[in-house]
């Protein structure tokens, strides 16, 4: 089989198509229910309401594919390349996802009902809002990994001022951080000495750029009342948000990493 194959509306159940070259191909309607495809190329194939349930789509690569309304119940896509693929309203439920790349795919409206984001090798930009099945654990960790959780308007944030917190105050839920880290997507989410922090590097051309970055955070710092760790180094500022009372991540903290942000917005040649 070769390039822009026309397969739509066939019937290819338990075909065996594995390292097939099928990229741009039309599967369109077609019933690709428990076929064998490891290792096929279907990069660029439009699968639109096709069926792959049950279908072994291990190591196979279908980036950019056009896989909106298909059926991938509990298929194996271990290892697959689904970067920039649109399964907007796919029914993915009991797929297996380990190692599979999902940067950038569009799983709007996705039906996720049983399957793992976390064991996908990469989410990042990969649009979940409105997608089923998904517990707050596993938004918290595609939130965290970069995925858009939610389409979001400009961060609101950046408008909100900090608020006194006192020691025992609730930190952030896994839900809160699932709401508010698509906000600062270039933020890492990561623990240290046991309590949750966000922290971002910003990369400047040289010394004094960088430390004149530091001067424009701490002036900040001073103004909210609230504090980040702060590491300068030739070219670069690590900032690192958290609440001190609390041992971890307050709202507060989110606020301030959108200033931080900001700030680097007006910077010149930041990175």
């Amino acid at each position: 089989m070769t390039r822009k194959d026309n397969l739509a509306n066939k019937n290819l159940s338990h075909a065996n198509l594995s390292g097939s070259n099928l990229p741009e191909a039309d599967l369109r309607e077609t019933d690709l229910s428990n076929a064998t495809l490891k290792g096929t190329d279907l990069s660029g194939a439009n699968a639109s309401e096709a069926d792959l349930s049950r279908s072994n789509l291990s190591g196979a690569s279908l980036r950019a594919a056009q896989l909106t309304d298909a059926n991938l119940t509990e298929a194996d896509l271990r290892g697959a390349d689904l970067s920039r693929a649109n399964l907007h309203a796919a029914r993915v439920s009991a797929a297996k996802l380990r190692d599979a790349n999902l940067t950038e795919a569009d799983l709007t409206g996705a039906n996720l009902e049983g399957t793992s984001i976390a064991e996908a090798s990469a989410v990042a930009g990969a649009r979940l809002a409105g997608a089923t099945g998904l517990d707050p654990v596993q938004r918290a960790v595609a939130a965290a990994r970069r995925a858009v959780i939610e389409e979001t308007t400009p961060s609101t944030l950046v408008a909100e001022r900090c608020v006194a917190c006192r020691k025992g105050a609730p930190t952030v839920t896994a839900e809160e951080i699932a709401e508010l880290k698509p906000q600062i997507p270039e933020w890492e989410l990561i623990e240290e000495v046991g309590m949750p922090r966000l922290r971002r590097t910003f990369r400047f051309p040289d010394f004094a750029q960088a430390l004149a970055f530091t001067d424009r955070v701490g002036r900040l710092a001073e103004e909210e009342g609230h504090h980040p760790a702060l590491l300068t180094e030739w070219g670069k500022v690590t900032v690192t948000w958290w609440t001190h009372k609390i041992r971890g991540l307050h709202r507060n903290d989110f606020v301030m990493a959108a200033k931080t942000d900001q700030l680097a917005a007006g910077a010149p040649d930041v990175k």
